[in-house]
């Protein structure tokens, strides 16, 4: 996996609170890829799926999920464009997004 994005998911991990993430089998059905249920053994403390440029966390026996995508935003003070991340943190009807920036700073989060 990207480095970086790794480095994202663990400052987002940690400010949240989710220091044991796990695979969610039930959210990993419903995704299609139950064929690899067997696969993963009951020590992970996470699985990764990456689908294009994000990446989708499951979390054991919750009903939500974090994805992180890597992507391009227009920095108007700067006056250049800059590389950002995206992370979404989805329970039920209620979604967070959080915006970091390439320094892995906090520029802004979104709740819906």
């Amino acid at each position: 996996m990207d480095e970086e994005i790794h480095k994202v998911f663990l400052k987002i991990a940690k400010m949240i609170g989710l220091y044991q993430i796990v695979v969610d089998r039930d959210v990993i059905k419903t995704d299609k890829a139950e064929d690899v249920l067997d696969e993963i053994p009951d020590e992970a403390e996470y699985v990764i799926k990456k689908s294009d440029k994000t990446y989708y966390f499951y979390l054991l026996n919750q009903p939500f999920y974090v994805w992180i995508r890597k992507t391009k935003a227009y920095d108007i003070e700067r006056k250049k464009l800059i590389d950002i991340y995206v992370v979404k943190l989805s329970y039920e009807e209620f979604d967070i997004e959080i915006f970091v920036d390439e320094n892995m700073n906090i520029m802004d989060v979104s709740i819906r």
